[in-house]
């Protein structure tokens, strides 16, 4: 799922996406019972980040507020098209 990451000082919004930390049933036998919570769940910052320091460049700090990117289209005959 993607999400959006709004840095405190706005400047910049950083694309993510937001996983567990099993995706495919396929691979992981557990995948369907996995809980979807901190300890299951991780996120992908869309950039190029080696460490802490890369990511904290970028602006993201802890409390950073993030939300769901719904990828709101609207049609040249205005219908709007989204995920929510």
């Amino acid at each position: 799922m993607n999400i959006v990451v709004f840095i405190q000082e706005m400047v910049n919004v950083i694309q993510e996406q937001f996983f567990s930390n099993y995706p495919a049933v396929h691979v992981y036998k557990d995948a369907k019972s996995a809980p979807r919570d901190c300890e299951n769940m991780h996120v992908r910052i869309d950039e190029v980040v080696k460490n802490k320091e890369d990511v904290q460049a970028l602006g993201i700090q802890n409390g950073d507020y993030i939300a769901y990117d719904p990828k709101t289209e609207i049609t040249e005959s205005g219908f709007i098209k989204s995920r929510f």
